[in-house]
């Protein structure tokens, strides 16, 4: 039987089905991406996500989640080949995340410690506490082939420990075109310096207006032109809720604003505008699309109830084929 290695001891992988370290993965190489032509299939990118697992507590229920994975979550939906690096307990709720997890097209590099699965209470005003400590603490890279990437996603919360920014940097040494960095800030799980840190690896950088609020206060800016210029950031987005977004870059700027929002619950809506807009830009699309097929993702998952919502075809067949 194949085993894996918990710290020192040994449990059965038949415990969790096919699950990883996935250290003798085969990742395909990316291809580089063009803009298409007529209505082509665009190429298929590569994602890798580094972040918590986090289950979600409302109620009494539990619900699967973590910005990285439901990020990953809604670009699997979209033709792209997305991996998490990721840790679990071994525990009831570390199971059924693993479980969940296999139902997707999404590749799992989920290393498993003597640490409790990541929860978070979440009460009736949307105000989140996160448990800890946690497994997604103490996230362990396993041996990925070094090979290209188009894109690593990561955010701010998995950073607080020491341990877990020894694992970032450790991707960040893979070759990725694109470092995408959602800024989520959950105090106490973040600091001026992370955040500083955060600012200066991203070429893709989305906040939501409070985030935007706190960022020019701690790194002492007024203004969008700044931190791109003062960060060398390629793409500078701001969500608005039912307002919209707006999108920058050095020379241009462009907002979009759904035209209908039914807000139902917004949990996930941010994370699947996330990944549009990274596959989007990933996949060549102009930016213009791009931020409008984002922000109607956005809107879409914010009108069902759920993290993770099946995205409809409209927006994954425009994303395939670059219309």
């Amino acid at each position: 039987m194949i085993k894996l290695h918990l710290n020192n001891s040994m449990i059965p992988i038949s415990l969790f089905q096919n699950c990883c370290f996935l250290a003798n993965a085969t990742l395909q190489k990316a291809k580089y991406f063009e803009q298409p032509k007529d209505n082509a299939m665009v190429d298929t990118p590569r994602f890798l996500c580094f972040g918590e697992i986090i289950f979600d507590q409302i109620d009494g229920k539990y619900f699967l989640g973590g910005a990285p994975l439901n990020f990953a979550w809604y670009t699997s939906q979209v033709y792209t080949e997305t991996a998490i690096v990721s840790s679990i307990g071994k525990d009831s709720l570390g199971e059924l995340a693993l479980s969940n997890i296999q139902k997707t097209k999404i590749e799992m590099f989920v290393h498993i410690n003597e640490l409790k699965t990541g929860t978070a209470i979440v009460d009736k005003t949307g105000h989140f506490q996160i448990i800890t400590p946690a497994a997604w603490e103490r996230i362990q890279v396993p041996e990925i082939e070094k090979k290209d990437f188009d894109l690593l996603y990561l955010g701010t919360l998995a950073q607080i420990t020491s341990h877990n920014k020894k694992s970032l940097d450790t991707l960040l040494s893979l070759e990725s075109k694109r470092k995408f960095v959602d800024i989520n800030l959950r105090y106490p799980f973040y600091t001026e310096t992370i955040i500083a840190e955060t600012l200066l690896i991203a070429d893709i950088l989305k906040v939501n207006e409070n985030e935007w609020t706190t960022i020019k206060k701690i790194i002492g800016i007024s203004s969008y032109s700044e931190l791109i210029h003062d960060f060398n950031i390629s793409v500078f987005v701001i969500t608005r809720g039912s307002r919209g977004a707006n999108l920058y870059t050095k020379s241009s700027k462009f907002h979009y604003c759904p035209q209908y929002t039914n807000n139902t619950d917004s949990t996930g809506a941010g994370d699947a505008f996330s990944a549009i807009l990274a596959r989007g830009i990933c996949g060549g699309m102009d930016y213009t699309q791009t931020l409008e097929l984002a922000c109607d993702a956005g809107a879409f998952v914010a009108s069902r109830k759920g993290a993770q919502i099946l995205l409809p075809k409209n927006i994954k067949n425009r994303l395939k084929y670059n219309l």
